[in-house]
């Protein structure tokens, strides 16, 4: 029931997209960009964190971006995690016992867990991980879902040196795929997409074709592992394969069973594996 409710709503906002873009353009595109932009789950909760973060050290970082959350559990070898859309840090809650050994870090995306932002957006999301790591000074990083993608534009976009492994997790690979996914469920006429993709453009200085995992990863040479589900019902393992095959030093591992959430033991064990070989 839930489920219809929200479809007839995003075609609702489609008709009225689509009707916009005829008489202000960019107004029709700024409404959309406003829904393809603005999480509507993944918050938290100063009172109501969950256990994880409860017993993490918690720190703000400041910075030109504004003020980054940050979460810190053990001593060791230091791992940045970055959690996906629509989630927040409470999400590594499995990972955590197979990262005994190490110094992790993870951080609340833009617009998600208890951040003060309302928009996210991959470069945003890297630019974010980049000015942590400035100090933090991370051994290795772990992305998932969105996370996963705005990992591989961080290692193409900022230097890393000291950066010894990455792990890419049920990553999207085409930020074209995204977006027409966005447009076909809000019912985007062929017009309306001409004028959200020009938006986008003007805003974030590339089209939507432009932001590719597979181009980002090519320029990676750091070892790199994909981890994909073949009964991933969100991001077709498709395209954890485009980005491994890209990667110059990269590794791909399919799991079945543990769908786009990837929690699975036996998995973690073989993360937790890459990291310390």
């Amino acid at each position: 029931m839930e489920s219809t409710k929200q479809r007839l709503l995003a075609r609702s906002l489609g008709t009225c997209i689509n009707i916009l873009s005829y008489i202000a353009p960019r107004q029709a595109a700024a409404l959309a960009h406003r829904f393809f932009s603005r999480p509507r789950y993944g918050r938290l909760e100063a009172h109501a964190l969950p256990d994880p973060l409860n017993q993490a050290r918690k720190s703000v970082y400041p910075s030109l971006l504004g003020n980054i959350v940050c979460y810190e559990w053990g001593s060791g070898p230091k791992i940045l995690l970055l959690h996906g859309w629509e989630s927040n840090s409470g999400r590594w809650e499995r990972l955590l016992p197979f990262l005994d050994g190490f110094h992790v870090m993870a951080i609340d995306a833009p617009g998600h867990g208890q951040d003060s932002g309302i928009e996210f957006n991959a470069p945003l999301y890297a630019a974010f991980a980049d000015a942590v790591s400035a100090t933090f000074q991370p051994d290795f990083v772990i992305g998932h879902s969105m996370g996963g993608i705005s990992l591989l534009y961080l290692l193409h976009r900022y230097p890393m040196p000291q950066l010894r492994k990455a792990v890419v997790m049920g990553a999207p690979s085409e930020m074209t795929a995204i977006v027409a996914n966005f447009n076909d469920q809000l019912g985007l006429s062929k017009r309306a997409r001409r004028v959200f993709d020009a938006y986008i453009e003007a805003r974030y200085g590339f089209l939507p074709s432009a932001f590719s995992g597979a181009a980002f990863a090519k320029t990676i040479t750091v070892e790199t592992l994909v981890v994909h589900a073949t009964d991933d019902d969100v991001v077709p393992v498709a395209e954890g394969e485009r980005i491994a095959a890209a990667l110059p030093n990269g590794h791909f591992l399919s799991v079945t069973g543990s769908g786009h959430r990837l929690h699975d033991d036996a998995l973690y064990a073989d993360i937790r594996s890459f990291l310390r070989a």
